[in-house]
Order: structure tokens, then sequence, then C-alpha cells
């Protein structure tokens, strides 16, 4: 199982993605607890930011009238931060470029403020650098139609790039900044190149906004040898504007590896509750921390998941059994020589219904092979007590093949108990599903049968994480759907949880049909944690 990259995740919860894309990553999402985490945390970020942002909206000239009332601003008392580079490659031609502030505007009120990353909406590693004196100010700027895309300030290490930017219009007052990039029918595309004019492919990013400002993140993590980078602005719309922007920016990578350690941590491996790991080394950046390992099934597990794959092959058919939904990861802090918690993955806290990430920037695996073996990458904020981290392993989790079925009639729906789990299936019915087609068949109409269940679960209790559904005459069907877990807790004292299966192709409700348990996630807590020192 591929998870779904962290800015395609970001997208989803803003809304940006199309409806087909919503579909794939819900479908995703279905069989994912990794991804339905971070989907979670990007929601409550989101969350907050709505609820502590918000502000009146002002007319679009209040800058300019503010401005008009101050003392003539002086720029010579102001101190200029150091350029990255002395020239900018615009290919276009006709297109202006100007270095600083243009003429042609007035600096807008939050420019005068500090910009973004003295903003609420970037994370801590980046605001760090920022007060560290690793921020750029750039103010590069290219004008056409009456609209300029403004590039102001870049942090950059080798773990990741952040830029801010701003589209104004000829007074100089903020408009929409989202370029829509992303959707390869926008026209508008940004690329980035290697030292060696080498497209970077599949780089990790995400874009956030705030007054007016926008901000590019794209992740290096996997490009660590990386000398320097060319971002490319190619743009033929803004703010609804057809026109032609182009920038060239390049970022020198050499002087920003000099503030990043590195710590190798080869010798370091443990094995408990069926799972290997094995860590790599840890990284410390200005603007994030990473650590790299591995997880695996150990090898009288491994011949467990092997067994039981091969029986549920003969109930239910070979087809149906996504090998890739069986994995391995862990449940684990990173505390700093205070005992103070700078990162927790995974980790379990009263009131929460489900593991959390706090601290945390980016988690993505890499599958091997072998089933269940997976190389992790984790970022997290950088700590201002860095000096001496300890890697403290809570627990493990392991998604495993299950033996468990329930049969279902729909005239008398069952309850049962799984794990730590109560459920009660609530109803089984058929929805109709109309969807447009070609110009000859314009209207089609899917059946699917929807199976919708309640119950609770306690926080640390197995987690079914896929079903398949075989009928009366032994036909078997792929199971889709959603689970939710919720933060309150029922009467029983278990965490709230709704679960909806979808299986597509039915056009009538079974008279009888069983459920196959095919992957459950199980949590198994260290008695003694295993600790590391990581930056020795």
């Amino acid at each position: 199982m591929n998870c779904v990259k962290a800015d395609q995740l970001s997208q989803y919860v803003d809304k940006l993605l199309t409806e087909q894309e919503n579909k794939e990553i819900e479908d995703h999402l279905a069989n994912c607890e990794m991804c339905r985490q971070i989907v979670t945390m990007l929601e409550e970020e989101n969350n907050f930011l709505q609820e502590t942002l918000k502000s009146p909206t002002l007319p679009d000239d209040f800058a300019a009238t503010i401005l008009e009332q101050l003392e003539p601003y002086k720029p010579e008392k102001v101190k200029p931060k150091k350029r990255v580079w002395n020239r900018v490659l615009i290919t276009a031609a006709g297109v202006a470029l100007a270095l600083g502030v243009s003429t042609t505007f007035s600096p807008s009120f939050a420019e005068l403020i500090g910009g973004i990353f003295g903003k609420q909406v970037v994370d801590e590693g980046l605001k760090m650098a920022n007060e560290a004196g690793l921020g750029e100010r750039l103010d590069l700027s290219v004008t056409d139609k009456g609209l300029t895309f403004k590039v102001e300030d870049v942090i950059a290490d080798t773990s990741r790039i952040a830029l801010s930017y701003q589209v104004l219009n000829s007074k100089g007052i903020a408009k929409n900044p989202i370029l829509n990039h992303y959707d390869p029918n926008s026209g508008n595309d940004i690329t980035l190149y290697d030292h060696n004019g080498k497209k970077l492919e599949q780089l990790d990013s995400s874009f956030t906004q705030e007054d007016g400002y926008a901000l590019l993140e794209y992740s290096l993590r996997e490009h660590p040898t990386l000398e320097a980078i060319t971002v490319k602005f190619n743009l033929t719309e803004l703010d609804g504007v057809k026109g032609n922007w182009q920038l060239e920016l390049p970022i020198d990578l050499k002087e920003k590896r000099k503030h990043t350690k590195t710590y190798a941590l080869q010798d370091e491996m443990y094995s408990v509750g069926g799972v290997n790991v094995k860590l790599g080394e840890l990284k410390i950046a200005p603007t994030s921390s990473e650590l790299n390992y591995e997880t695996s099934f150990a090898k009288e597990e491994m011949n467990k998941v092997e067994e039981q794959l091969d029986v549920l092959s003969q109930k239910i058919g070979k087809n149906l059994i996504n090998e890739g939904s069986y994995d391995t990861y862990l449940g684990y802090r990173i505390v700093n020589e205070s005992g103070e918690s700078v990162f927790t993955h995974n980790g379990f806290i009263e009131g929460k219904g489900h593991p959390i990430l706090d601290g945390g920037l980016q988690s993505t695996g890499k599958w091997k092979s072998e089933t269940g073996h997976i190389m992790w990458n984790d970022s997290f904020v950088p700590s201002k007590k860095q000096e001496k981290l300890t890697f403290v392993l809570d627990g493990v989790f392991k998604t495993v093949p299950s033996d468990f079925s329930i049969k279902v009639n729909p005239n008398q729906l069952p309850d049962f108990e799984f794990e730590g789990n109560r459920i009660a299936i609530k109803d089984v019915k058929i929805d109709n599903n109309i969807s447009l087609e070609s110009s000859m068949t314009p209207i089609k109409n899917e059946k699917s049968l929807i199976i919708e269940m309640e119950g609770g679960r306690g926080a640390k209790a197995s987690q079914i994480i896929s079903w398949v559904m075989v009928d009366e005459k032994g036909k078997a069907y792929e199971v889709n759907g959603s689970s939710e877990i919720l933060d309150e807790k029922n009467a029983d004292g278990l965490y709230k949880t709704k679960t909806v299966l979808e299986i597509q192709d039915i056009k009538e409700v079974p008279n009888e049909f069983t459920l196959y348990a095919v992957a459950v996630t199980r949590y198994e807590e260290l008695k003694d944690v295993w600790k590391v020192q990581l930056n020795k």
C-alpha cells in the first residue's frame, strides 16, 4: 500500500482536488490509519486557524490609507537582509522584472510587519530558522496585465525550501494568491531542477496562505546530496487574469549544508511484538529534524502472516487480498535532556480515541519487496534544546490478516465484539448512485450495497482496516468504505465509532452474507520502553 503524499492530503483537506482525486484518496483513507491520522491533524489545524485568525474584512484601500497617515518610510534605518542571488532570468519577451520593492506600488501593510514567516500559519521550524537569521529577503517580481507576481522571502536548508509570494495589483493591493499549479489543466507550472539541470520529480509539497501571502514548501528529504536548486515559475493566469509571468530562482544549498548535522544509528536494533525495528540516522537541520528507520515483521510473525494469507485466499480468493495492506509502524517519542517530548509519533493521550502526532511535520514510508517491510522518514520541528535527544519506543503497530468473520441477516441485524470493539450493524440498504456518462448514455444508475455500523472501542484496541463480503452464493466482493473514531465516549466508556461500508455492483440486498475482516491493526505496548540516545 503506497501512502498518499502529504501535499495531496493537504489539498484534499483544503478541497483543492478533483472529484476523481477525492474519491481515490477516500478509498485509500478507508484502509490506512496513518493517513487518516494526518488528515485529522490537518483538519484540526484548519479549524484552529479558522477560529483564531478570524478578523473583519478591511476595505481594499486600507493599507494605502494607513500608510498615508504614517511618517515617511525611511529604508536607510532598516538593515537590509542578504540576497541569495544577484540575477533572475526571464525567458518571456516583454515581461518586466523588478528587483526590490517595485516603484509602481507601495509596500502593503503586512510587509511592514515582517511578511509571512512571522505569522501563525508558519510552523515553528520555519519561525526558528527565520529568527536565527536564515531567512533571505528577495523582493523579486515580474509584472504583466496590471498584476505583479512577487517572491518576497525564502528559507532553505537540506530538508526543505519555503518560498513566500504575493499577487498584487497596480496599487499594491494583495489579490488571490492561489495558483492551482497542482492542476495540469490550469496553465500554471512550478518546476524545480537540480544543479545538473535535471527536473526533480514527485517532490512532496504544500501550500498555505494568510493575509494575502502564500507559502510554498518543497521537501528535499529524498534528495540529500543536492548542491543547488532552480525554481522556475511559468504562470499564465493570476487572479483570473490571463497573462505571462515567468521567474527563475536559483538557490545555492552548499552553504546551507553546513547547518545540518547527521548522526548515524546503524547498530541500534530491537524486536518486540513480532516487529523488528532498525534505526538509521538522525538529521538536524535549521527548519526540521528527520529520523530515518525501518520496520518489518519478525521471522516468526512473517510465517504467521503467510499462513493466514493462504487460509484467506482459499476462503475468498487471492485476487481480493491486497498484501500492501499488511504493514508495521511505531508508537514513539523523542525527548530532550529535560525529559520534555519534542515529538510524539502515534502516541496515546486521555481524551483522544486514536493515536496522535504532536510536533510532527511529515511522515512517509517506502515499502520494500517483503510484506510489512517499510523504510520510514519522519520529520519534526527542531527543539531549542536538542543537544541530547533520546528515542523512546512505547509500542509497535502491525496490520495482519485475521480469521474473524460475522454472518449478517439483514432482517435481524447483529451486534458483535472484536478485540476491544463493540459494534452494532445499524442498517443494510441499496444506494442508487446516478452519474453522467457520454452523450449517448448521459445518465447511468449504479447501485451499491451500503452497510452502516456504530459502536465503541478502546483507544489501544485493535482496529479492522479492511473487509471482504461473501454473499449466500459464495461470490466474494471488494469492500470500500470509511471509518471514524470520535473523541467522545459512550456509556460503556469506549470511544464512539462510525463505519460505512460500500459494495458496488449489487442490485438488491442479499438474504444473508458474511463479512470477513481481512486486515486488522493491533497495538502492543512495551512493558519496559526501549531508549536510544540519538545525537551522541
